[in-house]
């Protein structure tokens, strides 16, 4: 299955963007940036108002409300230009520009302008999707970023997110692909002799990709 899309700065301050709000060490330094300040800042009123004048804590209570209610829309914006000026720094060729994903059964190809990578499904650690991407993460900080205005409609999209996260599930659970097995072992697109995958029946998904590595 292939897709093709232009990559953009964007794309990328997306991916930290995403990574910010589902990694656990980047959520928890979410919240202290979100909590700490206003509370602080009570707490601060508290010493040098006492419980005098409760009127006093207007200002403190309207500035702690609008930094809440401010602080996500300024920490993306904030990573949007953090990306863009880091972005700015390099040629970035092979990175920004086209790009054509292929997945199949074997692993993942990146190919763009300046070259071509292939990666086994061994590889890829785990695969993700917010509203607007498909993330296939490399490691705990690099994925690959595929944009959904990619697909052609939103059922191509999840046939793509399925195949992919089947085939990163199939590795995980000890599946080993056609080209990585012995020369004696299972050919090409068929299910190999492990007990606990070739007891069970396919999923649609699984069916549905089974032999597309035979038809490349």
């Amino acid at each position: 299955m292939e897709v093709n899309y232009e990559l953009t700065a964007d794309d990328l301050a997306a991916l930290t963007w995403h990574h910010s709000q589902t990694s656990p060490l980047m959520r928890r330094y979410y919240w202290v940036g979100l909590l700490l300040p206003p509370v602080a800042y009570l707490l601060l009123a508290l010493l040098v108002f006492g419980t005098r004048q409760l009127s006093y804590y207007l200002f403190p209570l309207l500035f702690s409300f609008i930094y809440v209610l401010l602080f996500p829309r300024l920490r993306r914006r904030r990573i949007n230009s953090y990306v863009r000026r880091l972005v700015r720094e390099g040629r970035n060729k092979g990175t920004l520009g086209p790009h054509r994903i292929t997945i199949s059964r074997e692993g993942l190809v990146d190919a763009t302008d300046v070259g071509e990578a292939k990666t086994l499904w061994a590889g890829i650690e785990r695969v993700e999707e917010n509203a607007d991407y498909v993330f296939l993460y490399k490691s705990a900080l690099s994925a690959y970023v595929v944009p959904k205005r990619a697909f052609r409609d939103a059922h191509q999209c999840g046939q793509f997110f399925a195949a992919a996260r089947a085939y990163q599930q199939q590795v995980a659970a000890g599946y080993i692909p056609p080209s990585a097995k012995s020369p004696g072992g299972t050919g090409g697109g068929h299910l190999p002799p492990t007990p606990h995958y070739n007891d069970r029946a396919l999923t649609p998904v699984e069916r549905l990709f089974d032999d597309d590595s035979e038809g490349q």
